[in-house]
């Protein structure tokens, strides 16, 4: 039981010891998504960063429409289908 207690105390110690010398982080920039390591200071200012310009948020936009209207043809033929299976069902049933 002493032994048990030993290792654990040491343990612990050891883990104490590995997080006083933690070194600390350098900063994570972001630009739109997706975030990368930089030294201190030489992250870009937020205002550059976070902006999407006017071309990409056309083509944002235009790919939008085109997966809503993608969207509203697949409800309509899991409609259809649904509306088939039913009537199929009171034929057999």
């Amino acid at each position: 039981m002493h032994l048990f207690i030993t290792i654990i105390l040491a343990t612990s110690l050891v883990s104490l010891a590995g997080c006083a010398s933690y070194v600390k982080q350098s900063e994570v920039c972001t630009k739109g998504y997706y975030g990368y390591d930089a030294p201190p200071g030489e992250c870009p200012t937020r205002g550059s960063s976070g902006a999407m310009a006017p071309k990409e948020s056309k083509d944002s936009e235009s790919r939008m429409a085109t997966l809503e209207r993608e969207n509203q043809g697949m409800t309509a033929e899991l409609n259809a289908i649904q509306r088939s299976r039913s009537s199929l069902r009171q034929l057999i049933g």
